[in-house]
């Protein structure tokens, strides 16, 4: 086990026990076997009779372990009009064919690189583990990339460089130094951590920032269209077709109730079909494949009406808190036009007395969302401060407070999302609930205080009488 674990510290790959295995020679006793098994956990004797469509072990019967994929290539091979070609055409057929067949699991893996490449970036934690000029960390379409002329700055500079543990935020003035003025703009926007987090890869194929095959698929139609941007018509026609096909009102893997999407339904349960007898050497009869398809839309359409789950409605009145409880409303306010977002918080207890508020600048101007996630981080921490053990957070930031509720951690929010969820082990109870913008007037108010006064204010205990 030391020289794995060695292996896992010098190379930054961890081993999956579930998935590993090990081979013992015929020859091995079964009580060093059981010894070394018992060493090892769950990492198990081989199970694993194939890897790649090849055998894991070979005999000294080699013919008996080839036999399989020489019936395979026998069966590719078949329809083919190999006796109207050369001796020569004939070779080159038989090794095309025979060596797709264990290379087909690494050709698709090998393929769709390039499309995790595209969908994903860098999320900025702590920034030691992004390369300012190299990776991909900024939110600029299409390249992700810094484009502003490299300045002397060390040797691969790394963005934890950019960034004050301090203030937990940005060198205001070194980025400004550095980057063209709306490069080092797009960088102060870029939202830090107050406890901030290792750096992360997101995927940017959806605002969620989590991976589907629908979200890979626009990817890669990207790519394909800017390599072939000079065929607009074809190109057109290639996009309409297919955003025709994912607009469809599936489950993963299946089709709705009309005849066009029955179609798809029916084709993909036959393609999965070829597919298991071409690289797995099994199939089903025709008849067990519409029988499957036949069950799974039925399935599907005494379901379809409970897929999404329903979401309360938007409170419309404030209510103060029931007994015991105290009630944290929180608001943010940005000006896409300039000036720095700001954030307010007030806390009040079962008898609607306020017992605490914060009126805050954040460091820059930022995204409407990403100031309401801070608006919330914030009210957590205050609420932490009074040692509030029962607690009820209110805002009307739908996004925020769903994303929040799901568990999401992907996207430019991620790390707040934690950062927030991180915090609540110190109550004993909270709550997450969206109210509509009218009703969260008092949290509203103190954010605009921000802006107006241009500082940061806190209270606690008895706050101004204009709050209460």
């Amino acid at each position: 086990m030391r020289i794995l674990n060695v292996y896992e510290a010098a190379s930054g790959q961890k081993l999956n026990p579930d998935k590993s295995s090990v081979f013992f020679s015929p020859n091995t006793h079964p009580a060093i076997k059981h010894k070394i098994l018992n060493i090892l956990g769950l990492m198990q004797d081989s199970r694993h009779k194939k890897y790649l469509g090849l055998p894991s072990l070979i005999g000294k019967s080699k013919a008996q372990f080839f036999a399989k994929i020489k019936e395979r290539v026998s069966k590719k091979l078949a329809g083919w009009k190999e006796k109207l070609l050369s001796i020569g055409g004939r070779e080159v057929l038989i090794k095309a064919v025979a060596q797709a067949v264990p290379t087909y699991a690494w050709r698709s893996i090998h393929n769709s690189l390039w499309v995790l490449h595209e969908g994903s970036r860098w999320r900025v934690g702590n920034g030691k583990r992004i390369y300012i000029w190299d990776d991909r960390w900024l939110p600029t379409p299409t390249t992700y990339k810094a484009i502003s002329p490299q300045v002397a700055f060390g040797n691969f500079p790394m963005v934890s460089l950019l960034i004050d543990e301090d203030t937990k935020w940005w060198k205001s003035d070194l980025v400004r130094s550095i980057f063209l003025p709306f490069e080092a703009e797009s960088i102060l926007k870029i939202p830090i951590s107050y406890r901030p987090p290792e750096d992360q890869l997101i995927w940017i194929g959806n605002k969620r920032g989590t991976f589907t095959v629908k979200s890979a698929y626009y990817i890669a139609m990207k790519v394909v269209d800017v390599i072939e941007s000079g065929e607009s018509t074809a190109e057109h026609n290639h996009s309409f077709f297919w955003k025709k096909i994912w607009h469809l009102n599936v489950p993963p893997k299946l089709g709705k109730l009309s005849d066009l999407d029955l179609f798809f339904m029916v084709a993909w349960s036959i393609l999965g079909n070829r597919n298991q007898a071409i690289h797995n050497d099994s199939a089903i009869p025709p008849s067990q494949v519409w029988e499957i398809v036949s069950r799974a839309f039925l399935d599907f359409n005494a379901s379809r009406l409970n897929i999404l789950p329903t979401h309360p409605p938007a409170l419309h009145l404030w209510a103060a808190p029931p007994p015991g409880y105290h009630k944290i409303n929180v608001d943010g306010a940005s000006d896409e036009g300039g000036g720095n977002s700001c954030i307010g918080v007030i806390i009040r207890d079962p008898s609607s007395v306020a017992i605490g508020a914060l009126s805050k600048v954040l460091p820059s101007c930022l995204p409407a969302e990403i100031t309401e996630a801070f608006a919330l981080l914030y009210g957590v921490l205050l609420a932490q401060e009074l040692q509030i053990d029962f607690a009820i957070f209110e805002s009307d930031a739908f996004a925020v407070i769903l994303a929040l509720s799901f568990g999401e951690a992907g996207g430019e929010l991620g790390h707040i999302l934690e950062e927030i969820r991180a915090a609540l082990s110190i109550f004993s109870q909270c709550s997450f609930h969206h109210l509509n913008r009218d009703v969260n007037k008092a949290a509203h108010n103190q954010a605009k205080e921000a802006k107006f006064l241009g500082q940061t204010n806190i209270w606690k205990g008895t706050p101004p009488s204009y709050i209460m």
